[in-house]
Order: structure tokens, then C-alpha cells, then sequence
């Protein structure tokens, strides 16, 4: 059958479908199992209105129309075949022609688009009533999390010129461990069994890289290696971090309503976190003011603390957390600030997206330089490239520096073999 015959059956379908669905919506709204009851319905409608063109199609194909149909009527269009798929990481929609998505880390353009502006407006509408909001030309922007967790972010004209657009990012439900980042090669063997012991440890990270490098990864990965015995307090904008902890507390922001009122920020939410008994505090990521914050916390007891920051290098973020901490009303010079830094912070771990779509460990660095002097980074673990390129992969490797953290693990019980830092 030819996809104009597939789109013809499909329309036929819809029609038929969106009548007895008016018809029956208030019994309909109380069914349990309202989508599993209108998928049999799809199925029902199709094998008495079409039956010899349903006839016609194998399996696979009855089972996409189905899936269509559903995603028509009651779903979110071209994008829920996505929203499905396990496989995807982002959607993007610019305008009503072209979507893309992102698979292991790479972006392709589909086939499957919107029939034209109003179509994608429609769905638009859906994806937010799903939680409540909307969009208009007085507010035409909107950044919201679906009910799965994913965040989806709108944007319609005037703002979107060529719009409207639509970027979601998943919320994938694959709990990462550092042993999971050994296998995928992110990290070494050496590098994740030191990671392990510096979260058991307590000591202090700051993940830092470009968006979508990897970062959120890597701190899900931290948190499987915490212990049950340690009370965790999570902060976040999105909800995005995978935990599953016995005795963890999750806060997310709230964005201000139509009059401007009613926002909770991180850092009103880090300065009530004090108040919870936290043993580590974990923040998503930190972006403004609340830097300083942070950073008081993790001086003031609550060692093993963790969080992440968009910046370009190891270096970079010393200039990054001065910058956003002197945006607090606090009268700090720059320099107390990078004094503030260098006594809480331990380890600095660097993430990378290479060209295949890859997210790798870049560098593991340590604050070695905790008195009034300049701050001083240790690389303990640097990215190697292949001798030749195109010939293996990179690996990262030791640099055979032996951290100065290791007496305060070992101070703390911890056995940490020399040989982890060996050079290779």
C-alpha cells in the first residue's frame, strides 16, 4: 500500500474516531485503561470501515497505523513515536517541516513532520495543557516538565522567526554507575574505582563542561556510589537526576506566574536545604548567585557535596564560580571568592561530546592549593588520543601524580592502592 493510500486510511480513521470519542466523553474520561481502550477501538473502526485495506496491510504496518492514529487523536502527532522510543535523547521541531532528533549522541533529520503550522500549533497546545500551561503572543515562550520528567521548552512567534519551535530533552530512565562509564570507555577502570572512593570518601566535585556533555551522567553515576547511610538533599531546576536512594529529598524550582509572582529559585532552596539535615547537598547545576552559596555549604560541614557548571576548561571554572558568586548582593572581592573555592572544592572532573557524539571524561583535576596563594590544579587523569587517527579510540589515562586527597581517605578509612595512579 502506498503512503498516500496509508495517509488516505489514516484520515478516515481520525475522523471516525474523534466523533465517537465526542460522543462518549464523559464515560470515556473515567475509563482506567482509556488508551489501551481506544487503541482496540482504532483497531475495531479500522476492520469494519476499511477491512479490505486493513486486510491488505501486514502486521507491522496495521500496528504503525494504530500508533498514528492514536498519536493523532489523542497523543502528541509526529512527535509520539518519538517521545516512545527509548533510543532518543532530544527532540527538536524548527517549524512545522522539520524535526530532528538526537540518538546516541547524534543528530538526524526525520521524515515525519507536522501538515503545516496550525497542526504543530495544536500540539503544542496539548504538550502544555498535559501540565497546565500554555503560550500566547503576550507570553510566547514556555519551559516546562512533562509528566515522564522529560523538559520541553516552546517558543512561537513573535519571538520564533521561523517558528513555532519545540526542543524536549528526555528524561531517559537508564540509572547510570561508574562501572556502566567504564564499560562505555567515558571513564578508566583506574579513574572510576578513584572516583568511587573520593564519593565515598566525602570529598567535594564540581562536574564542568559544555551543555550536554555529559555531566548529569557522570553525577547520577556519583550518587549510585553514596552510601545509605547519608541523608541527600537535591536541588534541581529540571528534574533530571535518576536516584535511588533510601534516604534522599528532592526540591525543583518553581518559575514565577503570570504576574510575576510566586518563584523559588535554587538559592532559596539551598538556604531552606540547611535546615533539612542534609549530609550532602547536590545541586543540578549552578548558574547564578547561588554559587556562593554552594560553595558556603560545602566549607561549612557538608562535605561530599556535589554539583555542575557549564564551563570550557578545569581553569575556566575558577573564572566561572567568581563571576557567578559576585552576583550575589554579598559585598566579596574576587579574590575571597577564589579563596572560597580552592577550601571547598577537591576535584574537578572536565566532560567532552567528541565528534562521534560520545560523552567522555576529559580530566580529572585536583585543588591542590589550599592556603591564601593562587589556586593550583593537579591533573590526576588526562584524555589520550590514539597514535594515529582514525587507528582505536582514545583512552583516559593516569598521570602518575598521587593526590594530595588521598591522606585525608586514608585519614578517613579508606585503602587507596598507589598502583590506581600508575601511568599508562
Amino acid at each position: 500500500m502506498t503512503q498516500a493510500h496509508l495517509d488516505k486510511l489514516k484520515a478516515r480513521l481520525s475522523s471516525h474516531l474523534v466523533e465517537f470519542l465526542n460522543s462518549k466523553a464523559a464515560e470515556l474520561t473515567v475509563t482506567p485503561s482509556f488508551q489501551e481502550h481506544v487503541r482496540s477501538l482504532v483497531d475495531r473502526l479500522a476492520t469494519r470501515l476499511v477491512k479490505r485495506e486493513w486486510q491488505g496491510l501486514a502486521p507491522q504496518q496495521r500496528q504503525q497505523v494504530v500508533e498514528d492514529v492514536l498519536d493523532e487523536v489523542v497523543g502528541f502527532g509526529p512527535l509520539g513515536m518519538f517521545l516512545r522510543d527509548r533510543t532518543v535523547s532530544e527532540i527538536m521541531v524548527n517549524g512545522f517541516s522539520e524535526i530532528f532528533i538526537e540518538r546516541a549522541g547524534k543528530l538526524a533529520r526525520v521524515v515525519h513532520g507536522f501538515r503545516d503550522q496550525s497542526h504543530l500549533l495544536s500540539i503544542i497546545e496539548k504538550l502544555l495543557a498535559s501540565v497546565g500551561r500554555h503560550v500566547t503572543q503576550a507570553e510566547p515562550y514556555a519551559d516546562v516538565r512533562l509528566a515522564d520528567g522529560s523538559r520541553i521548552n516552546i517558543a512561537i512567534p513573535p519571538i520564533a522567526v521561523g517558528g513555532p519551535y519545540i526542543t524536549i530533552r528526555k528524561f531517559l530512565h537508564q540509572l547510570w554507575t561508574l562501572d556502566d562509564l567504564v564499560q562505555a570507555g567515558s571513564l578508566s577502570p583506574q579513574a572510576g574505582r578513584f572516583l568511587a572512593l573520593a564519593v565515598e570518601g566525602r570529598l567535594n566535585f564540581v562536574m564542568s563542561g559544555a551543555a550536554s556533555s555529559g555531566k548529569t551522567t557522570l553525577l547520577n553515576a556519583l550518587l549510585s556510589s553514596v552510601t545509605a547511610a547519608e541523608r541527600l538533599i537535591i536541588i534541581e531546576d529540571t528534574v533530571e537526576l535518576q536516584v535511588r536512594h533510601p534516604n534522599a529529598v528532592r526540591l525543583a524550582t518553581r518559575p514565577a506566574n503570570l504576574e510575576g509572582r510566586g518563584e523559588i529559585t535554587i538559592r532559596q532552596l539551598l538556604k531552606n536545604a540547611l535546615h533539612m539535615r542534609p549530609d550532602r547537598i547536590i545541586v543540578g547545576e549552578v548558574r547564578g548567585e547561588e554559587t556562593l552559596d554552594m560553595l558556603q555549604a560545602m566549607n561549612t560541614g557538608h562535605e561530599g557535596s556535589m554539583t555542575t557548571l557549564h564551563a570550557n576548561s578545569p581553569v575556566d571554572v575558577f573564572e566561572r564560580i567568581a563571576t557567578m558568586a559576585l552576583m550575589s548582593q554579598f559585598e566579596l572581592s574576587y579574590q575571597a571568592v577564589r579563596r572560597q573555592t580552592q577550601s571547598a572544592v577537591d576535584l574537578i572532573i572536565h566532560m567532552e561530546r567528541s565528534a562521534s557524539g560520545a560523552r567522555n571524561v576529559i580530566s580529572i583535576q585536583e585543588i591542590t592549593s589550599k592556603t591564601d596563594e593562587e589556586p593550583h590544579l593537579t591533573e590526576l587523569f588526562t584524555r589520550v588520543s590514539p597514535p594515529q587517527p582514525g587507528v582505536g579510540s582514545s583512552r583516559l589515562c593516569a598521570t602518575g601524580v598521587i593526590p594530595q586527597c588521598v591522606q585525608k581517605l586514608t585519614r578517613r578509612g579508606l585503602l587507596v592502592p598507589n598502583d590506581l595512579f600508575t601511568k599508562s
